[in-house]
């Protein structure tokens, strides 16, 4: 019984043996076309982009950097990255109340968000549900005003990133607001979302993708990416612009402020 009672506790204790037994990686991986490097920190990742897409208009600041999140380690030869949810976008969500004499027993919602692309949202409101092309939305309204106000605006211009056809950033923008009117007589709300730029779509969405370590690669989405050092390398490629110069300058700041010159 003894006998059993440990082999039971062996077994219960394997895979945490096996993963306190996997080798953690750091180092700096090139991506074959020199466009990408990798910065892997034991439990933490970060993908830099070397030059400015054609696609990727209205950058923001700090818009090399395209991921950054977690290191999960599966096994010997395997592991899984998650990228980091940026939850600035949304604390910084804005929802105002107003009337309007020309809507009748009706909400209209309309956004507003500096993002310059095609874009099409889909809101619904309880059973009521609308998809438009436009910055805003006519709903049916509800007695019930505690039914969540749900919107997922998608980005419907999106061109592939490589020539297999791969599309790599967010593809859409979600938020459910248990909002609740503070005035029952109003009837327009305004949502503001000031961060829903092109840069947020630009930036690569990552849900917990198996990348297969080699030697001296690492495999992701069919892409090799070459192990280059050991230590976490800042790509310095000349591109007019260079990608993080010798000031420790982001190379899209640095050509966001030539712009304003």
């Amino acid at each position: 019984m003894k006998k059993i009672i440990m082999m039971a506790f062996v077994m219960s204790m394997l895979p945490t043996f096996i993963f306190s037994q996997t080798k953690k990686i750091k180092g700096t991986y090139l991506f074959s076309n020199g466009e990408e490097y990798v910065q892997i920190d034991n439990d933490s990742f970060k993908i830099i982009r070397t030059h400015v897409c054609p696609s990727c208009l209205d950058l923001g600041a700090g818009d090399s950097i395209v991921a950054y999140g977690s290191v999960e380690y599966i096994k010997d030869g395997f592991i899984r990255i998650k990228t980091d949810i940026d939850s600035v976008i949304y604390k910084n969500v804005r929802v105002e109340e107003f009337y309007d004499t020309g809507i009748k027993d009706s909400v209209k919602i309309e956004f507003v968000f500096p993002f310059k692309g095609n874009y099409r949202i889909d809101a619904s409101w309880g059973f009521a549900y609308m998809s438009t092309e436009r910055n805003s939305v006519t709903i049916t309204r509800k007695k019930d005003s505690q039914i969540p106000l749900r919107f997922d605006i998608y980005n419907i211009g999106l061109k592939s990133q490589d020539r297999h056809g791969n599309y790599f950033g967010c593809v859409v923008f979600s938020d459910c607001l248990w909002y609740e009117f503070k005035n029952q007589s109003k009837n327009l709300l305004h949502i503001t979302i000031p961060n829903l730029t092109r840069s947020y779509y630009a930036r690569y969405f990552i849900d917990r993708e198996y990348v297969k370590v080699e030697k001296n690669k690492i495999i992701w989405r069919n892409r090799e990416y070459e192990k280059i050092s050991n230590d976490l390398i800042t790509p310095t490629i000349e591109l007019g612009e260079r990608a993080i110069d010798d000031e420790g300058i982001d190379y899209v700041d640095r050509f966001l402020f030539e712009m304003k010159k």
